[in-house]
């Protein structure tokens, strides 16, 4: 089955909605959409006086045969682009719009450059993409998290409070890129990124929070440092610290507000996930004390890990979600 990355990287993403039809005998019809969403001033931690400007934004959106007042909005991991190459929501697409919800599939500003952005720019583009489903008639809306995409819909849950909001699903999510790390990285790598923080910490005491580092987080030896522009994430310091920093320095930290959050909660994760180890999914579970209800949903097949590859991986992410969404909000 081709994935939606290999369609659009032949097709690209603004006639995507023509290129995929004809492949539908392959995946469900998506829908390109592009909405707006609006700037303000930056909240939680970031530094004083940031603010986020407005964004244009695109997303492919998955219609029922029948119109439903429910759906699902999907944010994505990484630097906030569904498209990656890693993961295949086909099949989530194609089992959501057949038990009658639908499915958006959102991108983030980020995902066309973050070096100076905020995680906190995450509330007002899920509040766009949540309002391109109201816009279709929707009054009950699931928000499902990818990785990273995993503290994006719980900042959102927390900082809107919208009642249109009825569950969120962290899908093979992290709770933060820091907090993922204390448990995947060795003693040495920890205390080299601890080091390469307080640097970071210290350019924004100066008043030089938009002096370019850079830091290869994934690096499996070495001390992860790397010159501005080399083989890591290049940044500013303060969006360093808003995407990578600890729960001190922003609020990319799902632990900072989830027992605050109180719809219900399903975490589907791999006992295998290289990337967000299994004491990651319980840490999400766990951090939800006051969730109306929630689930930990673990997936046990060796060959699945983070990434919803193509085939079992996606299948069985796809199956163990929507279980959950028609169980515990259906489709109306």
């Amino acid at each position: 089955m081709r994935t939606l990355g290999s369609i659009f990287s032949r097709c690209g993403v603004t006639i995507a909605a023509l290129c995929l039809a004809s492949v539908a005998v392959a995946a469900p019809l998506g829908e390109f959409v592009v909405y707006k969403a609006e700037g303000g001033p930056c909240s939680g931690l970031c530094q004083p006086g940031a603010n986020i400007t407005g964004a244009t934004l695109s997303g492919l959106l998955y219609s029922p045969k029948r119109p439903s007042k429910t759906g699902v909005v999907l944010v994505p991991q990484g630097q906030g682009g569904f498209i990656d190459g890693l993961h295949d929501y086909n099949p989530l697409a194609q089992k959501l719009t057949d038990a009658g919800y639908y499915l958006l599939l959102s991108n983030m500003r980020t995902a066309s450059g973050w070096a100076y952005e905020r995680f906190e720019s995450a509330l007002p583009d899920v509040t766009a993409a949540v309002a391109t489903l109201k816009s279709r008639g929707v009054e009950n809306i699931i928000l499902i998290g990818t990785s990273l995409g995993g503290p994006r819909i719980a900042y959102y849950a927390y900082k809107s409070n919208d009642p249109a909001i009825k569950a969120v699903i962290f899908m093979s999510s992290i709770t933060s890129p820091y907090l993922e790390g204390r448990a995947r990285l060795s003693k040495e790598k920890l205390v080299a990124f601890d080091a390469f923080l307080e640097n970071a910490r210290k350019l924004v005491r100066a008043g030089k929070g938009n002096d370019m580092v850079c830091y290869n987080y994934f690096q499996a030896t070495g001390d992860g440092n790397c010159e501005p522009g080399g083989r890591g994430s290049t940044m500013s310091a303060a969006s360093f610290l808003s995407m990578f920093g600890s729960p001190s320095d922003s609020d990319v930290n799902i632990t900072n507000y989830a027992d605050k959050i109180t719809v219900p909660v399903a975490v589907v994760h791999s006992v295998n996930d290289e990337v967000s180890r299994k004491p990651i999914g319980q840490g999400i579970y766990d951090a939800f004390s006051h969730a109306k209800t929630r689930d930990l949903i673990w997936i046990t097949e060796p060959s699945i890990s983070h990434y919803l590859t193509p085939g079992l991986a996606a299948n069985r992410y796809a199956e163990e979600t929507t279980k959950w969404i028609v169980k515990n909000v259906p489709a109306k």
